[in-house]
């Protein structure tokens, strides 16, 4: 299906990502977090035994893990010496955050073709303009991929 100029510049202001805060590099140690918004964590490196869990169960990490945890959703996340990627937003589509608030659970897959975008923004070789795109390019992949899943058939 084409899509018509019209309906692209629609589809697009209705999904505008507004970013919060971002993290990358290392880190270690064991923390519980919780925040008012979606968080998109993207596993570059990890060692075994890294984990995050949410209620749900026990999701091991590992490279070119991708990890969409809902608003307000409370983790434990365990990093051994794990290098990350975490892209916090919130987004402007009708409904989004109301979509992504109802899975009780953080959803994840694996997506290898994403790694070495996420390897240059985490090493910050990129240019700010750069790190920006990679971030929409990250979140609205992800989020694609999420509308995909048989929950939303």
């Amino acid at each position: 299906m084409k899509l018509q100029q019209q309906e692209l510049i629609a589809l697009d202001n209705s999904l505008k990502l507004k970013f919060k805060n971002f993290y990358s590099g290392e880190s270690n140690g064991m923390f519980h977090t919780k925040y008012p918004h979606a968080r998109l964590l993207f596993c570059i490196d990890c060692n075994e035994g890294s984990f995050l869990e949410d209620g749900g169960g026990r999701i091991f990490l590992q490279r070119g893990m991708w990890l969409l945890v809902p608003p307000f959703a409370e983790i434990r996340h365990c990093h051994l010496k794990h290098q990350r990627l975490s892209i916090h937003f919130n987004f402007s589509m009708l409904h989004g955050m109301e979509i992504l608030s109802c899975f009780a659970f953080t959803q994840h897959g694996i997506a290898p073709e994403l790694l070495p975008l996420a390897e240059s923004m985490n090493t910050g070789a990129i240019e700010p303009m750069q790190f920006l795109n990679g971030a929409h390019l990250l979140v609205r992949t992800i989020l694609h991929r999420l509308v995909q899943m048989p929950e939303f058939e």
